[in-house]
């Protein structure tokens, strides 16, 4: 479950934080352009 997302004010990365269990939240980070390029051509 996302608990809720920060875009860096320079535009370039995405925080995301998201529970873990009930005591814990945890942080996952991407650059905008490579989730965006995974989002609309696939890893390669």
């Amino acid at each position: 479950m996302i608990a809720g997302a920060i875009l860096e004010d320079d535009g370039q990365e995405l925080k995301v934080y998201y529970g873990a269990s009930d005591t814990c939240i945890c942080l996952g980070t991407a650059k905008v352009n490579e989730l965006m390029q995974f989002c609309t051509i696939g890893e390669h």
